[in-house]
């Protein structure tokens, strides 16, 4: 049984991705023969005897409820509380949409939102906006990530400010702890983003030999989201030293509010470098800030793996990105990094001499990928879609 709220104070939303890299990463220091073929997320504790031993002849069966998600959560007992609570008008109109929307046989008061009702981060940003559409609820981004079941929804809900007024439009807004990240930068600090690329490319282009292929596919002008895969910490330094200046200082890029922000001490090298914080529990104010920088006309590089590749293949894509690309139909160019994973993988400390390289795809316009038609862009479709072109990169043309 997974430790979900050790996952979510360390800030991950998503407990199934953390542990299917995790077990990535240690696995890939085994035996093939003793590295897991796939694992099932319980929501009960592994059945054990007075002595506290395993009862193996249960797992198997447990093992397959829990893959084929069967095991609905055993309710508790309706409280006083939870009553009260069901028959709050705001309460019982958030209970009706969610059992419409996420129909379901584990769904009760007690049923996680991620793991047994499937809201990621993605889905919170819909939920939000239905909510907000058709019962005038504005549900804010950093209290909505501590919810964590149906019941934490409810009762926010019900202490929820109710809107009258229509909801914004989506746009490429965000609040003043993001958008500062965006604002133009002074000559000082312009000269020193010229001196980072410069000493970055000279020891990319030196110390990992890089080559590069496709640049031609850059266009010169307008916005521009570039799609990158991600095995290393050197990715975008790779991605920064093969581009030419005049696209390199149009650059913006996405880090880890948790990973990389909390080191003040680096706040102005990512100022310079154009990094703006992106946090999983606040995906709209992430989207609405890489919306802003397409805006502008300026490129967004953009790794949609999110995590660092435990064994160095191509993973599944977060659908933030096509999110991004439905809202704003910029295009997209497709770029696939080779060698970073043998430099530097996510058990090292210090990068080792290696080759690198990196080869640009074709331009992708919006209307060219599935689900990217129309006024009602589909986000999943259009990111599978750049995940397919990626894998046509990869070596051998195919991924995991």
């Amino acid at each position: 049984m997974a430790d979900l709220a050790a996952i979510r104070a360390a800030g991950f939303t998503r407990v199934e991705d953390v542990l299917r890299v995790t077990l990535k990463e240690l696995g890939a220091r085994l035996p093939s023969y003793q590295r897991l073929a796939g694992f099932a997320i319980a929501d009960s504790r592994l059945p054990r005897t007075r002595l506290g031993k395993l009862r193996r002849f249960l797992l198997a069966d447990l093992y397959d409820r829990a893959l084929a998600m069967r095991s609905a959560p055993t309710p508790s007992e309706i409280s006083d509380r939870d009553r009260a609570l069901l028959q709050s008008p705001k309460a019982q109109a958030v209970w009706r949409l969610v059992t419409e929307r996420y129909a379901s046989d584990r769904l009760s008061l007690d049923a996680d939102l991620e793991l047994d009702l499937g809201i990621d981060s993605l889905e919170w940003i819909t939920l939000s906006l239905e909510l907000q559409r058709s019962l005038g609820l504005r549900l804010d981004d950093a209290e909505t990530a501590g919810l964590a079941t149906v019941r934490d929804l409810l009762r926010y809900a019900d202490k929820a400010q109710t809107e009258t007024a229509a909801p914004a439009p989506a746009g490429p807004t965000a609040g003043p702890d993001g958008t500062r990240w965006l604002e133009p930068t002074g000559a000082v600090t312009r000269l020193f983003t010229l001196l980072l690329y410069l000493l970055n490319r000279l020891i990319v282009r030196t110390f990992f030999r890089l080559r590069v292929s496709g640049l031609e596919a850059l266009p010169n002008q307008g916005p521009l989201v570039v799609v990158a895969n991600h095995c290393s910490d050197l990715d975008p330094l790779v991605v920064a030293a093969a581009l030419p200046w005049k696209t390199a200082r149009r650059i913006y890029w996405g880090g880890d509010a948790g990973r990389l922000f909390r080191r003040t001490w680096l706040r102005p090298f990512f100022r310079a470098a154009h990094v703006f914080p992106v946090d999983g529990r606040l995906p709209a104010l992430s989207l609405s800030l890489a919306g802003e920088v397409l805006g502008r006309g300026d490129v967004l590089i953009w790794f949609p793996e999110e995590w660092r590749s435990p064994t160095g293949e191509l993973q599944r894509f977060q659908p933030g990105l096509g999110r991004i690309i439905a809202a704003t139909s910029a295009p997209a160019l497709p770029a696939f990094i080779e060698g970073t994973f043998a430099a530097l993988p996510r058990h090292r400390r210090w990068p080792r001499p290696a080759k690198v390289s990196l080869r640009f795809g074709n331009l992708i316009e919006r209307r060219a990928l599935p689900g990217g038609t129309g006024d009602e862009a589909d986000p999943k479709q259009i990111t599978e879609g750049l995940r397919a072109a990626m894998v046509k990169l990869a070596p051998g043309g195919a991924g995991d």
